[in-house]
């Protein structure tokens, strides 16, 4: 294997570790990434991207269905206006649960903490009307501020069936979305108010008061006022609502999705009492004002809902079983694992463009899911964790494949330097390739590179083309000579001999110095220093004065500027003004002019060489800066030469950062334009 070999594999093995191991750092650092944000994505803000999610979620997957199970008995403005102000007297509830005996169960979403000192026997009418109904939830409320549990009178709690505490819990964006099933005041652990009507209406028979022992209301009095509630040792409730933790609430539709009748309705005997039959019956508080109105999912679709109508929502996923659920930890970190290891595993394989439309695509996949889930299988996928892994992932990947490639090249690129290979080509960019280090500027950086390697193996072609038939050809020559010398018969007189290896020799002095020349113009490094173009082209002029002399030429330059400033490499200049003023004194007649001019055009120096020759071919203009490179159809015998010369002058002034152009029209001559960056200009 050749050395280059080796070099190229050790390239390609070494850039294929380090994109294996930034690969394997980026895949632990984003699936960490992703697992963090899964099981403290809350404490770090993303449960209000999540709940906006899961809002959109809940509300394209429920319809505006109508419950017929509960029924709610609203204490609306009509009510009140009937009725008169609120508070109404508690015998005034005890009537209603009279027209309420055929109901399963009736709940009061109404505090009774104390006693109504204006109308003291109505708590015993109340109690009475408790206790013969039998199946009647009573509310409780926890104070969050001094914890305390807000329990009714106890005679009201010794004949309720159950009691249920009515706190809500409100998100940091003010929905409600969540109920616990099992709230706490810190010391003891109650039923929430919906798991105490459902228990109430499950346990018919097991009713939790004393009221068949009570031969009237009055037997009422004999009880001590004062009796604690917490003797309420028999309340019930299904297995399944002893289990701890929050609940999402599957809200069926948006407000007003509950059977509804208002109050004085009820009371007054308009509504028959077979509407209530063994139906779950709600009484709460709606009018303006006065009852607890709360923004819910749903609230998006119309108007915010009362707080009768969300304890409606939790009973009915009671009844339903159609709680939404949150997963356990372990599958929600598969739920947000999985799309980013797969995302991650095709990211080191596709091309960039497939890698961000399979993002792309993963992240609807990620919210398709999320969204199936819940709608057939009541569990909530929080996608935000994913979701930022997955779109992390790309331009993560990205930034570090990048890195690690251009790295790669960067020190390609300095050991090409290091060599020699393209030494005076990125000598000028250095300074400023130090301070950009952006992807434009190591893409171009990397495009030079590959130039200078083109260039490189047109060089080596040009040379061995140069070495097998420029070089050959005058050596080949004078063998032949040399040979024919030995022939006495065929020997040419020695003075005509020597001029003959005379003339070869110098073709290849001047094939060689030609060459050596073209070769520094395109490799070796530039002393640039100022030079002034009108001195330099003096100079240039001067050298050839005489050649144009002995042709009978003039060379005619009269600067209309005594100084033209310009960072240049000085010898390298005089030898592309000495080239082109020697094109034209060899490609022009005998007694012709050749003119040189100089003039500003802003940002350069614009400098004119014409002739009077014989021009040049228009299908030679596209190739004359090539090396080896002369025109085929001049109609005159042209002069000996490399084809060297203009493929020298177009390296030189293109590593100035100047242009090179030609105007030529056969039989009338050519002009040769050089522009050249301005240093400076002298007023």
């Amino acid at each position: 294997m050749s050395d280059q070999h080796k070099s190229d594999a050790v390239f390609i093995q070494s850039l294929n570790s380090r994109i294996a191991t930034e690969w394997r750092w980026f895949v632990a650092g984003i699936v960490l990434l992703t697992a963090v944000l899964t099981i403290w994505g809350n404490q770090l803000g993303l449960s209000r991207l999540n709940n906006v999610l899961y809002d959109f979620a809940l509300i394209s997957s429920r319809g505006d269905a109508s419950p017929q199970d509960v029924v709610i008995i609203n204490i609306d403005d009509a009510s009140i206006e009937k009725l008169g102000y609120w508070p109404w007297r508690r015998a005034t509830h005890a009537a209603l649960l009279a027209h309420l005996q055929d109901a399963r169960v009736v709940g009061f979403d109404l505090l009774f903490p104390d006693i109504n000192p204006s109308y003291p026997r109505d708590d015993d009418l109340l109690a009475a009307a408790i206790g013969e109904h039998g199946r009647v939830v009573l509310a409780e409320y926890i104070d969050p501020d001094s914890g305390l549990t807000i329990k009714p009178l106890p005679k009201l709690a010794r004949m309720a069936a159950q009691r249920g505490v009515v706190n809500t819990i409100i998100d940091d964006d003010g929905l409600v979305r969540r109920v616990q099933l099992q709230p706490s005041d810190g010391k003891q652990t109650s039923l929430h108010f919906s798991s105490a009507v459902y228990a109430a209406g499950q346990e018919k028979s097991s009713v939790a008061t004393p009221a068949g022992q009570l031969s009237s209301p009055s037997d009422l009095l004999t009880t001590e006022a004062g009796e604690s509630a917490s003797n309420h040792a028999e309340l019930i409730a299904p297995t399944a609502l002893l289990t701890p933790g929050l609940y999402l609430i599957p809200y069926v539709g948006r407000a007003g999705s509950f059977p509804m009748v208002s109050y004085h309705q009820v009371l007054s005997g308009q509504i028959p009492a077979e509407t209530f039959k063994d139906k779950y019956v709600l009484v709460g508080a709606w009018a303006a004002g006065m009852g607890d109105v709360f923004s819910v999912p749903t609230s998006f679709q119309g108007q915010p809902m009362a707080g009768v109508e969300v304890l409606a929502n939790s009973l009915q996923a009671l009844l339903t079983d159609r709680w939404i659920y949150l997963p356990p930890l372990w599958a929600s970190l598969l739920f947000a694992l999985i799309p980013v290891l797969v995302i991650c595993l095709g990211l080191r394989r596709v091309s960039p463009r497939q890698a961000f439309f399979g993002s792309l695509l993963t992240i609807v996949f990620i919210l398709l899911a999320s969204f199936i889930s819940l709608r057939f299988f009541s569990y909530w996928f929080e996608p935000v964790a994913g979701l930022i892994g997955v779109m992390l992932a790309y331009p993560l990947w990205s930034w570090r494949s990048q890195e690690a490639a251009l790295w790669h090249i960067d020190r390609e690129l300095h050991r090409l330097d290091k060599d020699n290979l393209l030494i005076g080509q990125t000598l000028r960019s250095d300074e400023k390739r130090l301070f950009d280090r952006s992807l434009p500027a190591r893409i171009q950086a990397l495009y030079k590179g590959v130039g200078m390697l083109r260039r490189a193996v047109r060089q080596r072609e040009e040379t061995l083309r140069f070495l097998s038939h420029d070089m050959r050809s005058p050596q080949s020559a004078i063998l032949a000579l040399t040979q024919l010398q030995r022939d006495k018969t065929l020997a040419l007189p020695e003075p005509e001999v020597y001029d003959q290896i005379d003339r070869y020799a110098h073709t290849t002095l001047g094939l060689v110095d030609g060459f050596v020349q073209f070769a520094r113009a395109e490799s070796v490094g530039l002393q640039l220093r100022p030079v002034n173009l009108v001195d330099c082209l003096h100079e240039a002029c001067d050298s050839r004065w005489p050649r144009a002399q002995a042709k009978q030429m003039s060379i005619d330059f009269e600067p209309l500027r005594s100084v033209a400033w310009v960072e240049a490499d000085e010898q390298m200049l005089l030898r592309v003004f000495g080239n082109l003023l020697d094109n034209a004194i060899n490609y022009s007649p005998v007694g012709t002019n050749i003119h040189c001019r100089l003039v500003l055009q802003e940002p350069f120096w614009l400098v004119t060489i014409s002739d009077e020759g014989e021009g040049i071919a228009p299908d030679d203009l596209k190739n004359i800066f090539l090396p080896f490179s002369r025109g085929q159809h001049s109609p005159s015998k042209q002069p000996e030469g490399s084809g060297l010369g203009l493929a020298y002058v177009y390296a030189v002034v293109s590593r100035l950062q100047g242009e090179v152009d030609v105007d030529s029209t056969l039989g009338v001559g050519s002009t040769f334009f050089i522009r050249l960056p301005v240093l400076y200009v002298d007023e």
